[in-house]
């Protein structure tokens, strides 16, 4: 989580580009308009400044530069309570990009709650066999065969 969240991703990159010419940029846009504004426009001190403010907070590279990281931050956090770590920035701009997902069958992204949905087997005896199989074993998978011969009340496997 620490990595996901000191790591500069491709947009927080791209808005520090951004922000290298945008603030400079502000700037002269806020002289030009004091200066237009004081010579040209022959507005008083106070109007002109007024101006230049407006420019300034419409203009604030702020919101750029706290909305990126902030967006991917919320982004992160919502993913982490739904049970998904994200390592950095980059995996969430290439999952918009997904068409598919496939996990393991080892329980490593699984909460160890599998369980078993339909069974499509003729006799109960092969569900003993097959809990009797794992029952020395720890891996979610077997603890969901062992699950469902329980319910089944299929307890010959012990």
């Amino acid at each position: 989580m620490r990595a996901a969240q000191s790591a500069q991703g491709p947009r927080r990159r791209l808005a520090n580009q951004i922000l290298q010419y945008f603030v400079p940029g502000v700037i002269v846009v806020a002289l030009v308009t004091l200066t237009s504004a004081l010579w040209v426009g022959h507005l008083s001190s106070t109007a002109a400044i007024l101006r230049t403010i407006a420019v300034l907070v419409i203009a604030c590279p702020c919101a750029l530069s706290v909305a990126t990281p902030v967006s991917v931050l919320a982004g992160a956090q919502r993913l982490s309570q739904l049970g998904f770590l994200i390592r950095s920035d980059e995996a969430l701009d290439r999952a918009s990009t997904l068409d598919t997902v496939m996990f393991d069958k080892t329980g490593t992204l699984t909460r160890g709650e599998l369980d078993v949905v339909s069974l499509t087997i003729d006799t109960p005896d092969v569900l003993i066999w097959a809990a009797s199989l794992e029952a020395a074993s720890e891996h979610p998978i077997g603890a969901a065969i062992i699950r469902e011969a329980e319910r089944r009340s299929c307890h010959c496997y012990l």
